[in-house]
């Protein structure tokens, strides 16, 4: 198997689970599934829930529920790569004139590091596309250049927890 082989076969194991099971996006909470009204952007009580009591979700019931924000959609793809032993990590983006916060998953393998935007909001500009940078600077660079604050939060990302780190940013 060659190297770019190998890349493909694990986008695709992420692919699978983030695009054929169906997820929306969203989050579980009170034994309910709360989905926004995404044709006009988030409804007010979907943001008022998010900013207010939403708390990351563990893979289990993220994967359960078909429902799944960014940092619950990042967990998963996490925790898929953990069982096959490659390491990620997950990063905070933030572009501050549009007050607009995302969590996306590096990965590196073979020498590359590898994006994949698989959050289940297909609008995204790279949605379900791989991108392979040759060092993590590279990484961080691209986002940058793109006028995006970058910020690595893997140890921040625990089923749970509340996101300060994002709600911080959205004030």
């Amino acid at each position: 198997m060659s190297e770019n082989e190998r890349i493909v076969e694990m986008c695709e194991l992420l692919r699978k689970e983030l695009f054929e099971n169906g997820y929306s996006y969203g989050f579980f909470l009170d034994e309910k599934k709360d989905v926004p009204n995404i044709s006009l952007g988030f409804d007010e009580e979907f943001y008022r829930l998010l900013t207010t009591e939403y708390r990351i979700q563990s893979p289990e019931i993220s994967k359960r529920e078909k429902v799944a924000t960014c940092l619950d959609a990042v967990l998963i793809m996490k925790e898929i790569l953990l069982n096959r032993d490659i390491e990620s990590k997950i990063w905070m983006i933030f572009q501050e004139e549009r007050k607009k916060v995302h969590s996306v998953l590096s990965f590196e393998l073979l020498g590359q590091v590898v994006y994949l935007e698989l959050t289940p909001q297909s609008g995204k500009k790279n949605y379900g596309k791989e991108i392979l940078f040759g060092s993590e600077e590279e990484f961080v660079e691209y986002w940058e250049e793109q006028n995006y604050l970058v910020r690595e939060i893997t140890h921040l990302c625990e089923p749970g927890a509340e996101p300060t780190f994002f709600l911080e940013m959205l004030k």
